[in-house]
C-alpha cells in the first residue's frame, strides 16, 4: 500500500495586523482534516480541506492532501485534482501526482498507460522508490496480461476452427443424411404400399368369400326349389300310377336316394285303361 505523505502547514505570523482568528481556524481545520484522514473518515477530511480552499488556502500540500482524500474515498474527482498537480514546479509533489495517476490506471488494468505515468514520476523524482516499485510490478502485470490475451486469442481461434470443422462436417454429412432419408422414405412407401395391397387382398378375399357364399346360398336355394319341384312332379306321376300312400313314400325315398332299380321292381300294372297322354310307367 502506497504511503501517502500528508503535509501540515505551519503558518507564521508575518504581520501584526494579520487576522489571528482566521489563522487559528485554518490550523484547526488542517488538524481536523489530518485526523479524519488517518482514521479513515475521508468524507470529513474532504469537507475540511474544501473549507480551507474556500478560505483561500491554495497551497499545493493542501491540494495534494485533498486529492488523496478523494482517491481513498474512491471519488473520480481525484483524477482532476492529481492532473492539476502534475504541473507543479515542486518535483516531489509533481512526482507524487504522476505516481497516483499511474496507480489509478493500474487499478483499471490499463497497464501501458500506468507505466507511462510511473516513468514520469521517476523523471520528476528518481529517488521515489514507491513509484519505482509500482513501475516494476505493473510491468510484470502487463506481461501477464499480454500472455493471457494471446492465450485468449489462441483459444478463440481454436474455438472458431472447431466451429468451422463442425459446420464443414455437417455440410458433408447433409447429402448422406438426405440420401438415407430418401431411402427410408422409399422403404416406408413400399411398406405402406405392401400393407395396402395386403389389406386390399384380404378385403377382396373377404368380398369373394361373401360373394361366393351368396352364390352358394342362391345355388342351394335354387337346388332346393328344383328338388322340390321334381319331387312334386314325381308325386303327381306316382299318384297317376294308382299306388298306395305307403308305396308312394317308399318310391319317393328310393328316388331320392337314386335307387331307381327299386322303383322298377315294385312297378305294378294299372287296373284301369292306360291313358295315352300319361307315361306308361
Amino acid at each position: 500500500m502506497m504511503k501517502i505523505l500528508l503535509y501540515v502547514c505551519v503558518l507564521l505570523w508575518a504581520e501584526a495586523d494579520f487576522d489571528i482568528g482566521k489563522i487559528a481556524k485554518i490550523n484547526r481545520l488542517k488538524e481536523e482534516a489530518e485526523a479524519a484522514y488517518k482514521s479513515g473518515q475521508y468524507n470529513v477530511a474532504i469537507n475540511r480541506y474544501k473549507q480551507l480552499v474556500d478560505m483561500g488556502v491554495n497551497d499545493e500540500p493542501v491540494l495534494l492532501n485533498l486529492a488523496h482524500a478523494y482517491f481513498m474515498n474512491k471519488d473520480t474527482t481525484a483524477i482532476n485534482a492529481y492532473s492539476k498537480l502534475m504541473l507543479s514546479k515542486d518535483n516531489h509533489i509533481k512526482s507524487v501526482a504522476y505516481q497516483q495517476m499511474g496507480v489509478i490506471k493500474a487499478n483499471g488494468k490499463k497497464y501501458e498507460e500506468a507505466l507511462k505515468f510511473f516513468k514520469e514520476s521517476l523523471k520528476a523524482e528518481p529517488n521515489n522508490e514507491e513509484a519505482r516499485h509500482n513501475y516494476e510490478l505493473t510491468k510484470k502485470l502487463l506481461e501477464e496480461q499480454r500472455k493471457q490475451q494471446q492465450q485468449d486469442k489462441q483459444n478463440q481461434q481454436n474455438k472458431d476452427k472447431q466451429q468451422q470443422d463442425k459446420e464443414q462436417q455437417q455440410k458433408q454429412q447433409q447429402p448422406k443424411e438426405q440420401q438415407q432419408k430418401k431411402e427410408q422414405d422409399e422403404k416406408g412407401e413400399q411398406k405402406d404400399k405392401g400393407d395396402k395391397q395386403e389389406k386390399d387382398g384380404k378385403d377382396d378375399k373377404a368380398d369373394g368369400k361373401k360373394e361366393q357364399g351368396e352364390k352358394d346360398d342362391e345355388s342351394d336355394k335354387k337346388g332346393k326349389e328344383e328338388e322340390k319341384e321334381a319331387m312334386e312332379r314325381r308325386a303327381q306321376r306316382l299318384q297317376q300310377m294308382n299306388l298306395t300312400e305307403e308305396q308312394a313314400k317308399m318310391i319317393l325315398e328310393a328316388m331320392k336316394n337314386n335307387e331307381v332299380q327299386y322303383l322298377q321292381q315294385n312297378k305294378k300294372k294299372p287296373t284301369k285303361k292306360t291313358n295315352k297322354n300319361k307315361p306308361d310307367w
